[in-house]
């Protein structure tokens, strides 16, 4: 059974069409607007898409099959654009520009049956020869293999290996150099090849130190659970060593024992200087994913990086969503402001796999490489540009061909790069490096800052026009300090990922009270590393504040067993004879002097009777305030059902 996806907004149209349609014994697929079509396209399997030529909300038949025809899944089903009403002789041939296999005007419209079955009998043969053309290249790249095999052990045997075996040694990617950190970042072994590239003495320091303002210590963090390769960043030239550009990949090293509370990660580092001359001399590529497995993969990105992505319910949270869902189908520049570890990365893979990009999301850390690496990296270079470039290479801004490239730190790239890439957003186009043929700038740039570009337009350190086409768009992730009530529900999040590999099921109260309390100053990024580190440390299936980092331990003991508010004293009283401090639930609470704040209804002072109906109701006051009213917030934040809440406010007279 064929599966006909059909796009029609007349309602009485499409249910004559559909009626014919599973006559003829086809599965028919619904769609009333031409963005519901093209979105149940990228979801669902379909044979054939038969889309009518007047559509509303501006997007007509001949749009959609530009859009379905530019998605590279969809290429091979064919697209039948019919018209319902007639239409002028010039409307043919754009329905016909748009890429379509046919088009049935009006007067064909008795045909449209036949058409469909035609053009679905030369899908099924054009399946079939893709097919068997799969096979064969799969035999032929089996027959390549085995000749190549055969040819390195005939060089091999002829002169000892000393020519083809050695290049390709050194482009089969073997480390230079092994690092092994711990979950702080500190080196905890080196080898001599990591001695080399990094300098002496790396033993007990952190690879922010070793290597700074690159982004190494953050990539290096980020593989918790699975490697992470490719991260390219230059060393600066030092007494003890010469500048170097070096590639690393982190294999992550799970503890052998649950209560081991050490996280391991093996870095290891490539120097790409020794190895360019190989692999551009046997024209090796880079290890990628195989082609079959990388529909599914995206499929995985676009169901995960999805506005449901932000976890939180404040206010900031919010508009952080609603801003994000504005500009993810937005194809021009995009900035991303935020201190470091607020999500700017996450937010960026939302705003591309959301959106309607069809190619691939690419990122650069802008202060991890030289002038002219970055340069190489971002614009490509030709054969011969500069001393050892044997051959063409595509820079990031064409790999990223309809998808998205995320220059992060944008603030650091250097005047001259920043020059080129104003020219490239306003022209629409750039030239490699040692080549005068220009390349279509056809990515969107998503760029990422923690620094104040204002100010550094005024220090003359960025280009102002480059600030002002990146700053139409802007997108300010907020500090997690900034979205109040957030942390219990990002913990929970990351809790439920990360908790899942040892067995954890849920937080201790104490622990969950102290998480909300503490001021996060490394946001998102510190809240998921101590949870991911509490979930090694607990046993018992519970997370308890014994397992949480330092700072918040610290911070526990600072703090009462209860958030409780004393009063402000008036001025001039004196304190209840003999009492010189209070036992809040077994903590010792000094009775310095408070400092001066009015008196809130919720407020317990000393002439309140003992009587739990009053906490009660001082309680839900509170929680009230904090969540300016929202009562389904306060029932959240209070931890009881939205039952239980009005139950209690009817109770005590609370509207």
């Amino acid at each position: 059974m064929n599966h006909i996806l059909l796009i029609e907004a007349d309602a009485g149209e499409r249910r004559i069409v559909e009626s014919r349609l599973i006559d003829r014994g086809h599965e028919v697929l619904c769609a009333e607007t031409g963005a519901k079509g093209l979105v149940e396209a990228r979801s669902a399997a379909v044979d054939l898409v038969l889309v009518a030529s007047h559509l509303g909300g501006g997007v007509d038949g001949a749009e959609v099959c530009r859009r379905i025809k530019a998605i590279p899944k969809l290429n091979n089903v064919p697209v039948v654009i019919y018209a319902d009403r007639g239409l002028s002789s010039k409307t043919g041939d754009r329905m016909y520009d748009s890429g379509c296999e046919a088009f049935v005007s009006k007067a064909q419209m008795p045909n449209l049956d036949r058409v469909v079955e035609a053009h679905l009998r030369i899908k099924a043969r054009n399946d079939e020869l893709a097919e068997q053309n799969r096979l064969l290249e799969l035999e032929n790249r089996r027959m390549d293999e085995e000749c190549q095999r055969v040819a390195d052990l005939e060089a091999s045997e002829s002169h000892g290996g000393t020519s083809s075996l050695v290049f390709r040694e050194l482009a089969a990617g073997r480390p230079d150099g092994v690092l092994v950190v711990d979950g702080s970042g500190v080196v905890r072994h080196a080898d001599r090849g990591a001695c080399e590239l990094l300098g002496k003495d790396l033993i007990g320091r952190t690879l922010g130190k070793l290597v700074p303002a690159s982004g190494l210590e953050a990539f290096v963090r980020d593989a918790r659970t699975a490697p992470r390769e490719g991260f390219r960043f230059d060393l600066s030239p030092r007494k003890d060593r010469a500048r170097r550009a070096l590639s690393a990949s982190v294999v992550p090293v799970t503890a052998s024992t649950p209560e081991a509370d050490v996280v391991l990660r093996v870095v290891l580092l490539i120097d790409l200087g020794r190895r360019r001359v190989a692999e551009e001399i046997l024209r090796t590529q880079e290890p990628g994913i195989p082609r079959q497995q990388l529909g599914a993969l995206v499929d995985a990105a676009r169901a995960t990086f999805t506005s449901a992505a932000i976890v939180g319910s404040s206010p900031a949270a919010r508009d952080l969503v609603r801003r994000i869902g504005e500009l993810a189908g937005h194809s021009g520049p995009i900035l991303l402001s935020g201190e470091p570890g607020s999500g700017k990365e996450l937010v960026a893979r939302i705003l591309h796999y959301d959106g309607p990009s069809t190619g691939c999301f690419l990122q650069v850390h802008c202060s991890a490489l030289s002038t002219e690496s970055l340069e190489y990296e971002l614009f490509g270079y030709c054969k011969d540009a500069f001393p050892g470039a044997l051959a063409d290479r595509p820079g990031l801004l064409l790999l990223a061909q309809d998808g998205t490239l995320l220059l992060e730190e944008v603030a650091e790239l250097p005047i001259t790069i920043q020059e080129r890439l104003v020219e490239a957003l306003g022209q629409g186009f750039y030239h490699r490096s040692g080549s005068s043929r220009r390349e279509r700038l056809e990515c969107r740039i998503v760029a990422s800052t923690t620094r104040d570009l204002d100010e550094l337009v005024a220090a003359g350190e960025v280009l102002g026009e480059l600030r002002d086409r990146l700053a139409a768009n802007t997108v300010r992730v907020p500090a997690l300090r900034e979205r109040p009530g957030d942390e219990r529900e990002l913990a929970a999040s990351f809790l439920a990922h990360h908790g899942a590999r040892f067995g954890m099921q849920g937080m201790a109260p104490d622990a969950q009270w102290l998480v909300g309390r503490y001021d996060w100053p490394g946001n998102v990024a510190e809240l998921e590393a101590c949870i991911e580190q509490a979930s090694r440390r607990a046993q018992g299936g519970r997370v308890e504040v014994a397992h949480l980092s330092g700072p918040l331990r610290d911070l526990a003991a600072t703090l009462p067993e209860r958030d409780v508010i004393p009063a402000v004293r008036p001025a001039g009283q004196a304190a209840a004879a003999g009492v010189q401090a209070e036992t809040v639930q077994g903590t010792h609470v000094s009775s310095l002097p408070y400092t001066a704040h009015p008196i809130k209804p919720w407020d317990i002072t000393e002439d309140d009777p003992i009587s739990l109906d009053l906490y009660e109701k001082k309680a839900l006051l509170r929680a009230l305030d904090c969540c300016d009213g929202d009562k389904l917030a306060a029932a959240r934040l209070l931890e009881v059902g939205k039952s239980t809440l009005y139950r209690k406010l009817k109770k005590f007279g609370i509207t």
